[in-house]
């Protein structure tokens, strides 16, 4: 197994008891996110222009519906 490599304990038949399966090597399985990972929130002049005019028209977008977590990068760049 890898440094990495993540482990998810639950109650089962074949492991009736949970736990006991812990491995100093392994991440817990709900640890945080690094820091690259996370977007900051969209927000810039160019996004909240597109943001105005399309809510204006009453408009949807694919983006909106789909709850997109690069909504801000696109429409930051117009």
């Amino acid at each position: 197994m890898s440094t990495t490599e993540r482990i998810h304990v639950t109650r089962s038949r074949a492991n009736p008891g949970g736990g006991n399966v812990q491995r100093d090597d392994a991440i817990p399985f709900r640890s945080r996110k690094p820091a690259w990972l996370k977007v900051p929130p969209p927000g810039g002049p160019v996004y909240r222009e597109i943001k105005q005019m399309i809510d204006g028209e009453s408009l949807n977008t694919v983006c909106e519906e789909a709850n997109c977590p690069n909504i801000g990068e696109c429409w930051e760049r117009g």
